[in-house]
């Protein structure tokens, strides 16, 4: 959506010293004139024919429903120059566009566009491709800069001059201007007063952006063809404002995962589950989201949302509270890994980055873990330490990284903070032993010689001083948390497909794979059990990682409060019932009770209208991904996946029971929502349960990423933001990037499409 923006918004840049501003002028224009006017370094193509053999290169195989089109005459629109003219097999008066450009560069993304919709076509050639004609053509020839109209020949007289000045003015557009100084102040980060203008103009005009496109967000939300499923978590800014982010994930009329921002409103009271129940509720009715369009809602484990989720419960009348509520699976991992590395007395609410007598001694109770933290604090707060560490690493000609790399802190917010503490503390090590030494030696230095002798650092006094088997134990801890730290990259995902490392393509966090997860980590646990001789200190690290155990068995065993994760896996069509049979062989009850649930689940689908009928409609392609080779998280999940599946006997029963008999095989790394896209004719009712279910994001993750485009805004310089400006900017923002405002000229335009 970026590049879409930016393309559609490209000017050339202007070189006057009196502001940052591009061409706010606009003047009508005939042909002729346009085209003399336009700017020489204006990146636009003017269309040209395409060979006339290219239908060698076409991708039959990506449109196997389409063929040439055989109607009579070839259409004179300039975008037939850029494009194959084709024909639908099943209905030949349905004729189709398919870019020469996206062919050419074997762009995945390419799409048979509907003849007839000519204005999305030029918008395709034009944002993707800088490609330009007919009107689109003209309207780029107007737009000039700012050092071309001044440069206009203007008579020598007065009269000339008042005349060139009327001229301007009569061609001064406001709107085109105020855009240009609302992206020179974001991007800049100048602050509004800047401006010039009234305090409250340009926060006023976004405020009405974002009420004028909420109605089009509104009639999308309602349009789409699953739940909508929410996931909210709250931030406090730079400025003090308690902002709470609020989420919303759906499909859109393809199946495609789509995530947008409802909103950041502003808790000034306590932060309670009444008053978050109020401020979410507030946001859901304002998109006119009620009780049969809210699917489930993904939070973290804080004791406020379960009582959020209760008023929630109380305003929507939904039976069950905690049916509908799924637990942040990154979330539940941090507070596994913390319960490993520091046990039941987490202390969590002391300073991470404290270094006084008391925080220092609770850290120091912790063992290697806690020793090397008041290591990492203690050098991260001296600037003297600090450059020892990075010139002991330029000297060093042989490392494999460039430059020089600062210790990182852990801390509670981060998921696996503690984990990348010691990554990076254990790559670095070497340079810290030499720090550690230069430091001692000059304190010993100075004794020698009788001067006064500095007190060296706590950390550093033999009782706190990292021994070669704390290392050994960090160790330890760091490649048992390695496996946790690749489940979260794996699960922390939007579910869209993208094209991963490699090449490959492929959709990260997926609902099914949570009751994988627990098992592979439950799987890892028991083996670093036997693993644990080999420590150091062998009792305490099984003592931590029955902690460990503990919590996650925890979260694990409730998984059954809910519907979601059992049913995920069965409708997932390369899985089905074969995860639960193979992972809980050994406890049966399991397998009972997540029958119990998905068929209760069923029944409140199963008399539901037919949501689906068979109309005109545009079937997705399937997409080809390449195979991971290594043993990970990845080939665990494809391990209980089957390519084939058995025909069983008869023909009886409902949509739910057909399908486990009578469905075909499919890929192990097959699309689900494509899958149920091109069932949802055969079962219309399984496939509205099975789009509800497995579009749940799995995680909150995408608030953390909302946060951190918050803290990007809130700049040093820009704290006198109120919270309403944050908020209307960050939320119309996520619009832009969902590509749910094709058509918008506003002010952030710019803006959105720069970054």
């Amino acid at each position: 959506m970026a590049e879409r923006l930016t393309a559609m918004a490209q000017i050339p840049e202007t070189r006057i010293t009196s502001g940052p501003f591009e061409d706010p002028f606009s003047e009508p224009r005939t042909p002729s004139s346009a085209s003399s006017l336009a700017p020489s370094n204006l990146s636009i193509q003017l269309s040209q024919p395409r060979p006339a053999d290219d239908w060698n290169i076409f991708p039959w195989h990506t449109f196997p429903n389409l063929t040439i089109s055989e109607r009579r005459g070839r259409p004179k629109s300039w975008i037939w120059q850029r494009g194959y003219d084709l024909q639908e097999v099943k209905d030949q008066s349905r004729y189709r566009w398919v870019c020469h450009e996206c062919v050419r560069k074997k762009d995945p993304r390419i799409t048979a566009h509907l003849a007839s919709a000519t204005t999305n076509i030029e918008a395709h050639l034009g944002n993707q491709h800088h490609i330009y004609g007919g009107k689109s053509q003209l309207r780029q020839a107007k737009k000039r800069t700012i050092e071309q109209m001044f440069s206009q020949k203007t008579s020598e007289t007065a009269v000339a001059d008042d005349q060139f000045i009327n001229h301007l003015k009569k061609r001064f557009t406001k709107d085109a201007f105020q855009r240009k100084l609302v992206r020179w102040i974001v991007k800049t980060n100048q602050p509004a007063t800047d401006a010039h203008l009234s305090h409250d103009s340009i926060r006023r005009r976004i405020t009405d952006e974002y009420y004028f496109f909420r109605s089009h967000i509104i009639k999308t939300l309602q349009q789409s063809p699953s739940h909508v499923h929410i996931a909210f978590d709250g931030w406090t800014s730079r400025n003090r404002h308690l902002l709470f982010g609020i989420v919303a994930f759906f499909l859109d009329h393809e199946f495609r995962p789509q995530k947008i921002v409802l909103g950041l409103p502003n808790l000034t009271d306590r932060h309670t589950g009444e008053n978050i129940a109020e401020g979410v509720q507030n946001i859901l009715e304002a998109f006119d989201l009620g009780r049969d369009k809210i699917g489930y809602f993904t939070l973290d484990n804080a004791s406020s949302n379960e009582t959020a989720m209760e008023h929630l419960a109380q305003r929507f009348q939904w039976d069950n509270s905690r049916a509908r509520r799924v637990r942040c699976f990154g979330h539940v991992v941090h507070l596994v890994a913390r319960a490993m590395l520091f046990g039941k007395d987490d202390a969590s609410g002391v300073l991470e980055d404290d270094i006084d007598a008391e925080a220092y001694d609770v850290w120091l109770k912790r063992g290697p873990i806690g020793k090397l933290h008041n290591t990492m604090v203690w050098i991260n707060r001296s600037n003297r330490v600090t450059e020892m560490l990075r010139e002991a690493q330029r000297q060093d000609t042989e490392k494999s990284w460039p430059g020089s790399l600062n210790v990182i802190i852990g801390n509670n917010t981060r998921w696996l903070s503690q984990f990348y503490m010691m990554s990076r503390a254990l790559k670095v090590r070497p340079y810290i032993d030499t720090v550690i030494a230069d430091v001692r030696h000059e304190a010993s230095k100075s004794k020698r010689k009788g001067g006064r002798q500095r007190p060296l650092p706590r950390c550093l006094d033999d009782e706190s001083l990292l021994t070669e088997e704390d290392w050994k134990t960090i160790g330890f801890y760091h490649d048992l948390l390695r496996h946790f730290e690749t489940c979260v990259k794996k699960l922390e995902g939007d579910g869209k497909q993208r094209i991963r490392k490699g090449g490959k393509e492929a959709a990260y966090g997926l609902v099914q794979d949570i009751c994988p997860a627990y098992e592979w980590l439950m799987g890892h646990l028991e083996e670093a059990k036997s693993r644990a001789d080999r420590t150091p200190e062998p009792a305490q690290c099984r003592t931590n990682i029955n902690f460990a155990w503990v919590k996650l068995n925890k979260y694990y065993s409730a998984i059954d409060q809910s519907p979601v994760y059992y049913a995920a896996t069965v409708l997932h069509p390369a899985i089905r019932w074969d995860f639960l049979h193979r992972a809980y062989r050994e406890r049966p009850d399991w397998i009972g009770k997540a029958q119990q649930l998905i068929d209760g689940l069923w029944q409140e689908y199963k008399q539901l209208p037919v949501q689906f009928e068979r109309g005109n409609y545009d079937q997705l392609r399937p997409i080809k991904r390449a195979k991971e080779v290594e043993y990970s998280f990845s080939s665990y999940l494809d391990s209980f996946k089957s390519t084939t599946t058995a025909r069983l006997e008869g023909n009886e029963g409902d949509e739910l029971d057909r399908w486990l008999q009578l469905a075909g095989p499919v890929e192990k790394d097959c699309d689900p929502f494509l899958y149920w896209f091109n069932k949802r004719f055969e079962y219309p009712r399984l496939t509205r349960m099975a789009i509800d279910i497995l579009s749940v994001p799995l995680m909150a993750a995408e608030c953390e990423r909302v946060f951190s485009s918050c803290g990007n805004m809130v700049s040093a310089k820009r704290c006198r933001l109120q919270a309403e400006t944050v908020a209307v900017t960050q939320t119309v923002r996520s619009w832009l990037k969902a590509g749910l405002l094709d058509d918008y000229d506003g002010l952030l335009k710019d803006v959105v499409a720069e970054e």
